[in-house]
């Protein structure tokens, strides 16, 4: 089931599971585009932008059980 039909049936481990295997994924992505080398300005960037949406969605989704997350999610310090 969905994040939020674990977390409503108090399966938070297998929510927190879900939204792990979402970030892997999206690690993974960036590393098999190997951004640094990959001279298409474009492409980057739209690998970019996946990564960071699902950066975003994982942050949401995990806001329940780290409620600061969402609110932190667009900060990037440098």
């Amino acid at each position: 089931g969905s994040v939020e039909q674990q977390y409503d049936q108090l399966r938070f481990y297998e929510g927190i599971e879900q939204v792990t295997q979402l970030l892997k994924r999206a690690a993974r992505t960036m590393e098999s585009a190997q951004l640094m080398k990959e001279p298409d300005e474009r492409k980057r960037d739209s690998v970019l932008c996946v990564v960071f949406e699902a950066l975003r969605i994982g942050s949401i989704l995990l806001s329940p059980i780290v409620p600061d997350s969402p609110a932190h999610a667009g900060e990037v310090n440098f």
